[in-house]
């Protein structure tokens, strides 16, 4: 599939111009210089052939198709900073959550019981077990299998 994207560096100056509704912020936060921001929203705006600013003497107003486009460049930053946000140390940081857990399934079960099955080979993932309207947060490790912290969720 061939997309013709416009360049990852110019989508990542509009979210934050559009976040910040100004140039100045946006070179602080990137760092880089005011003119740099300015050069790369002028080009994204020449290849897509809109205007994404109004430019006013109050600052900047994002145009009916900057709004539009804020929307999924927005939602994709996001995403992509949860999903790198799961990498933790050079590894990935994974989470189980068992849905099906029961008062009968906790009290058959011990929790070395759920380490052996659920840890074994997989090193160190937290297990959530949704119980009695709370969900425990446990962490395995190899060395060590119980409860690390509890949290509500």
């Amino acid at each position: 599939m061939n997309r013709k994207l416009p360049p990852l560096l110019g989508l990542r100056v509009f979210e934050c111009v559009a976040r910040h509704l100004s140039f100045t912020r946006a070179a602080i936060e990137l760092c880089v210089t005011q003119a740099a921001i300015s050069h790369q929203v002028k080009a994204l705006e020449e290849r897509l052939g809109l205007e994404l600013f109004r430019r006013t003497p109050r600052g900047l107003v994002l145009t009916d198709e900057g709004r539009a486009l804020m929307v999924p460049v927005g939602d994709t930053f996001e995403r992509l900073s949860r999903a790198l946000g799961q990498f933790e140390g050079g590894r990935l940081k994974e989470v189980l959550t068992v849905g099906a857990v029961s008062i009968a399934f906790s009290a058959a079960f011990g929790h070395d019981t759920v380490w052996s099955y659920f840890g074994d080979g997989y090193g160190f993932i937290p297990v959530v077990l949704p119980m009695f309207g709370l969900g425990w947060l446990w962490r395995h490790r190899r060395e060590s299998a119980g409860p690390v912290s509890a949290r509500g969720t």
